[in-house]
């Protein structure tokens, strides 16, 4: 469903001709899993983990739009 979101605004930006002026993205991200046996905590380890390596991935991603040229 949230996919459809990113989807539908590429569609519309491009559709307005807007795609050379307006860059834009989305990152498929997985859902974060608990640790087996993990019953009742909010968190644990393996879902920290598995958060930060997210976080630090999307980072990476952004560093690289911010520092690309842009173009026209």
């Amino acid at each position: 469903m949230r996919a459809q979101v990113a989807y539908r605004a590429t569609l519309l930006r491009d559709r307005l001709g807007l795609h050379d002026s307006l860059p834009a993205g989305h990152v498929h991200t997985p859902v974060l899993q608990f640790g087996i046996g993990n019953t009742s905590e909010v968190t644990d380890p393996e879902f920290v983990r598995n958060r930060l390596d997210i976080i630090a991935q999307v980072r990476a991603i952004l560093t690289v739009a911010i520092s690309a040229p842009v173009t026209r």
